[in-house]
Parts: C-alpha cells; sequence; structure tokens
C-alpha cells in the first residue's frame, strides 16, 4: 500500500486493473482444475461408446441381496405414492432410471438410489398452483432414511436443488438431510448457471443432459446423415432474451438460416419438428429458462450438430466467461467429451456472427464424431453413465465435505431459523 501511495494516480489505476486481472485468471484457473470429483477414462478415438462403458464401470462391490438390497426395496416403496401424482403420459426419463434400477438392482458401495419425481414435486404442484404436500412427503421421506449406514443419489430430471430449497423455504418448512446426499445427477446445468454469477460449483453435482422417456427418443435411420442440408434450425418458446434475438439470422445471405423460426411461435407439430431435425447439419439450442434444455439431447440423437448459446436469463449483455470453462460443465465433459468436437459453444455475444461461423465450418468431422457419442445422450447411455460415475465414486468422504446451502426462515415469532 505504501508502494501504491508513491505512485501518480494513472500509474495506480494501472495496477490495480492488473492485480484484478491478475485474481480474475486465477479463481478462473481454480474452477478448471478443481471440477473433476470421479477420475474417469477418457474415451478413445478408436472406441464406440459400449467399450467406454464395459471399461470405464467397475464391478460391483457387494451381492445384490442382504441388508442393502431390503432396505434399497423399501426406499422405492417409500417413494412409490408420489410417483401416483404422474400421469403415465407426463412421466420423464427419472421413471426409465427407475425401472432400470429396480430391474438390475446394481450394487456400487452400497449407493441407494432415491427415485422422485421432482419436475412435477417443484414445478408441477408448488411452482405452478401452490400445493407444497408433495414436497413436504419428499422431506418426509428424507427424514426416514439411513444416512449413517449407506450412501445416497438422486436424478433430478428438470428440476434444481435451487428449486426444492427455494419452495420448502416458501412453504415455510426446512428439508432436512437434503445436504447429506452423496451424489446427485443433474440435467440442469445448474453448476454451469452457478460459476458464472462467481459461485463454487457443487461437487457432487454431476451433470447429465435432460431427456425425454426412452420412447420418445428420435430414432436414426440408415439415410439421416445422407439427407442432411446445409443449413440451421431453431423453433421453440420464448424463454430466455436470448431466443428473441435469433428471429434476426433468418434473413441471413452468409448461410441458409431461413429454418431459424421465431420464437413462441408454435407452428410446427411433433413430427415436423422432428422431421427439421433429422433433416438439417446445425440446431441452434440456445439456453432456456435454464442452461440446459431437450433440444440439445434431441439434436444429438438426430445426429445434428448443436450450437449452444449461453448467457444470462434475463439479461441480454455477455456472461464474460471463457469458452473453455463453459465447455467443462457441460455433460460428458470428464468422459473425454469436448461438445465442441461435434457442435459450437458459444456465448450471447456471437449471436449475430453465427451465419458467418458456420459459413466457415466444415461440419464432416463433427457429424462423424456425433453419430459416434449419440448413445450417451439416449437414456439406457446416461444410466450406464451414471452407473460408471457410482462404480468409481471415492468411498471416504472429504474432511470437509462440500455442503448444500441451507435457507433461513422466520418464525410467527420473528426469530430467524435454518
Amino acid at each position: 500500500m505504501v508502494i501504491l501511495a508513491k505512485l501518480s494516480s494513472r500509474t495506480r489505476c494501472v495496477v490495480i486493473l492488473l492485480l484484478l486481472v491478475v485474481i480474475t485468471c486465477e479463481e478462473i484457473s481454480g474452477l478448471l482444475h478443481s471440477i473433476p470429483v470421479v477420475p474417469l477414462p477418457q474415451i478413445t478415438l478408436n472406441e464406440t461408446v459400449d467399450e467406454w462403458f464395459a471399461r470405464s464401470t467397475l464391478p460391483q462391490t457387494g451381492n445384490t441381496t442382504g441388508s442393502w438390497w431390503i432396505y434399497q426395496r423399501n426406499v422405492f416403496k417409500l417413494c412409490r405414492p408420489l410417483w401416483n401424482l404422474v400421469g403415465k403420459e407426463e412421466r420423464l426419463a427419472d421413471w426409465d432410471f427407475m425401472q432400470s434400477w429396480l430391474r438390475e438392482m446394481p450394487h456400487y458401495q452400497d449407493f441407494v438410489y432415491i427415485p422422485l419425481p421432482w419436475h412435477h414435486i417443484v414445478e408441477k404442484y408448488a411452482m405452478l398452483q401452490s400445493k407444497y404436500q408433495p414436497l413436504r412427503q419428499a422431506a418426509h421421506i428424507f427424514d426416514r432414511l439411513n444416512f449413517q449406514e449407506y450412501d445416497h443419489f438422486i436424478t433430478l430430471g428438470q428440476a434444481s436443488l435451487y428449486q426444492i430449497l427455494k419452495y420448502a423455504e416458501r412453504a415455510d418448512f426446512i428439508f432436512n438431510n437434503l445436504s447429506r446426499l452423496k451424489v446427485i445427477f443433474s440435467s440442469r446445468l445448474d453448476n454451469l448457471e452457478r460459476i458464472v454469477r462467481g459461485k463454487k460449483p457443487l461437487r457432487k453435482e454431476i451433470s447429465i443432459p435432460l431427456l425425454h422417456r426412452r420412447n420418445l427418443e428420435i430414432k436414426l435411420n440408415s439415410r439421416t446423415f445422407a439427407k442432411k442440408k446445409l443449413n440451421a434450425f431453431f423453433a421453440g418458446s420464448c424463454t430466455c432474451p436470448i431466443r428473441q434475438k435469433l428471429a434476426a439470422l433468418s434473413a441471413s445471405a452468409k448461410y441458409d438460416m431461413s429454418y431459424v423460426n421465431r420464437c413462441g411461435v408454435q407452428t410446427l407439430s411433433r413430427s415436423k419438428f422432428v422431421d427439421f431435425l433429422l433433416n438439417s447439419t446445425w440446431i441452434l439450442t440456445p439456453r432456456g429458462s435454464f442452461p440446459a434444455t431437450y433440444l440439445m439431447s434431441e439434436t444429438i440423437q438426430s445426429g445434428s450438430l448443436p450450437v449452444y448459446i449461453f448467457g444470462f436469463k434475463y439479461n441480454v449483455y455477455d456472461p464474460q466467461i471463457p469458452v473453455d470453462l463453459l465447455v467443462r460443465y457441460l455433460p460428458y465433459y470428464d468422459a473425454g467429451i469436448d461438445w465442441r468436437k461435434f457442435g459450437l459453444v458459444l456465448t450471447s455475444k456471437d449471436i449475430y456472427s453465427i451465419p458467418n461461423i458456420l459459413a466457415r465450418e466444415d461440419p464432416v468431422p463433427r457429424l462423424e464424431f456425433v453419430r459416434r457419442v449419440r448413445p450417451f445422450f439416449t437414456v439406457p447411455g446416461t444410466y450406464n453413465y451414471m452407473c460408471a460415475i457410482l462404480s468409481r465414486w471415492p468411498r471416504k468422504s472429504s474432511p470437509n465435505p462440500q455442503k448444500l446451502p441451507i435457507r433461513s426462515r422466520r418464525t410467527a415469532d420473528g426469530r430467524l431459523v435454518r
């Protein structure tokens, strides 16, 4: 400080700016090197996804009988009443994950699955209808679990931890034991949202793609890649200002953007929408209400190339985050899959440059790569990936385990409790 005082005001400003740049770079560097919790084998050039699964998933560590088996079955029974709230046509991929786990009952280090329809609990009931009883029932299930003896994990299909805590606070109760989960498979890229807001990523949270149920997955045929046109396509709702800016691209003369629809225009049937996905080379997959969207996985299932566009939900200005950092929080980066090998990863400042960018890119190598990694972006592939993670999860917890944020509330007499 004494040295700074002796400098001129202009020199002091330069020094301070340089220090801020160094500190910011160190913080980003720390994030870049602090992400992996489970060291997974990296997929190789000549390896299929099935071969990677076989190599990456360690043998089960226990028998599928005995006390663990009984306890897991009992957890399924506790969760079953909440699934009665979900119509057959409303079920998401969580239902398929539950059925696979129930059928196979894989025993990895005493991990126990808590299968709950989180999307319906926190969005359909708590958010849209202000009905908090399903969320209270979920909290009551957690109160009955044996966290001392077993490690537990959940899958958050179209739901987030933030929503669970937010609506528990709104309902004026504390969701106990949520922080005692060992692993959280999240489909909303919550850690990506955290880092761009200057928060630390939650290391127990693993990114998986946001998927429809298996019966709604897009199927390929032998003609899929042969009939793709050199054009870009987008259709979707207006859940974010980024999407509202895409319509201006449709008039570009640099690349065929004529199928980039204005957001919120619901004129395509499901079958027509899928046809556009199958026939287009590039699909614009901007973030929506949350960083992840179904369109990201639908694009890859259709063998097309995603143009992922990230930005803040309500602000049109660009998040000053390096793309090298963003890609590390997209699904399967820990398996050696960089999304830039089969698509593009951009931020909101790049939107009006997209036609020029696509005109310069050769899609052929990316189309070959997306065909290879496509099985990762299906329900069976995601389930197998989760098994690989659980089979390799460190058995001993760290000395200072990272806890979930605990929200506080005020009692009737004004006291603040946690």
